[in-house]
């Protein structure tokens, strides 16, 4: 991403997802974080908000609030360009809350 490639980002992110499994891990939920931004630019707004929403479940499930917290943020923002549905952007953002301790 940070070199303006994110189509090679996309197919990076799901090689390392597929080296790393199913298990809940900071480097998986970090590599779904980079698949969603990518998938976002892109244009791929389902994928990205399926990625998005894959990396906040595994941080919560690792009980890393503040990280998950940020991903829940994300995939709040990322709802927000996606479409006219509020409630599920809301979720996002009570998820985001919650895990802040708020």
């Amino acid at each position: 991403m940070a070199l303006g490639r994110p189509a090679e980002a996309v197919r990076l992110a799901e090689d390392a997802l597929d080296l790393l499994g199913d298990a809940p891990r900071r480097a998986a939920a970090g590599a779904l974080t980079d698949l969603g931004e990518a998938c976002l630019r892109l244009g791929r707004r389902e994928r990205a908000t399926e990625a998005l929403t894959r990396a906040a479940t595994c941080l919560e499930e690792m009980e890393a609030s503040r990280e998950a917290a940020q991903a829940w943020f994300d995939l709040a923002e990322v709802l927000a360009e996606t479409g006219p549905a509020d409630e599920p952007r809301m979720a996002a953002y009570r998820r985001a809350l919650t895990c802040a301790g708020v």
